[in-house]
Order: structure tokens, then sequence, then C-alpha cells
């Protein structure tokens, strides 16, 4: 399944309206934690929350490869967090989220053929 990027509200929006699942993924573009900012990530998808009441979904914002903006993630209450790491980094980032209950995934790895 394609997880369309969302920059901007008018994404999000268009996702949820086009779902045919739920909840729906609304997935940073990558490195967002740093380039948008996580509390900037957040506010557009508590937005987009606000905008459709009636569509349930979950925020993935990309922490790129910095564990510190995954961890200020988990401060922040986020609902997914992204983080490309090594085992052992990634490993920890999930045991401190995990008491929060939030997960931490690796970045998906490209198909062969498709744009990085």
């Amino acid at each position: 399944m394609s997880e369309p990027e969302i920059h901007c509200l008018q994404d999000a929006l268009a996702a949820l309206d086009q779902a045919t699942e739920q909840p729906v993924r609304l997935v940073s573009a990558p490195y967002a934690a740093r380039a948008l900012g996580i509390g900037g990530f957040l506010a557009l998808v508590a937005a987009a929350r606000a905008a459709r009441p009636g569509s349930a979904c979950l925020g993935v914002i990309d922490c790129g490869s910095h564990p510190g903006l995954a961890l200020a993630a988990v401060r922040l209450g986020a609902d997914i967090i992204r983080l490309a790491a090594a085992p052992e980094i990634l490993d920890k980032v999930r045991q401190i989220a995990a008491q929060r209950g939030i997960p931490v995934e690796a970045p998906p790895v490209p198909q062969q053929g498709s744009p990085p």
C-alpha cells in the first residue's frame, strides 16, 4: 500500500477524503521533524482531525536519522515515529517510546525501480 507524503493541510485532507481504510496514516515527508518541526507537523495533524472529525487518522512523523528528534517527538506525544538509525539505537528509542505507547518504525525500504 502506498502512503502519500503529507506536506500541508490540503494534502492531509485529500488523504482523509480519498481513504478507503481507517485509520489513515498521515505520513510526513522525510526529515519533517527537522524541516517543519515536530510541533508544526503535530499541529497539521490536529487541524486535519478538526476539519474531518468523522475520519480516524494517525500522524507519522519522520525524524530522519536523528534519535534526539525522535525522543522529542515522544515527549510531544506523536502518534507514530519514523527513525532511520542503527538497530541498537532504534531499539533504545523504541523502548523509551513504548513507555508512552508510541510505536517507532524504520523507514520503508525503497522498492527496486522506485525513486529514492
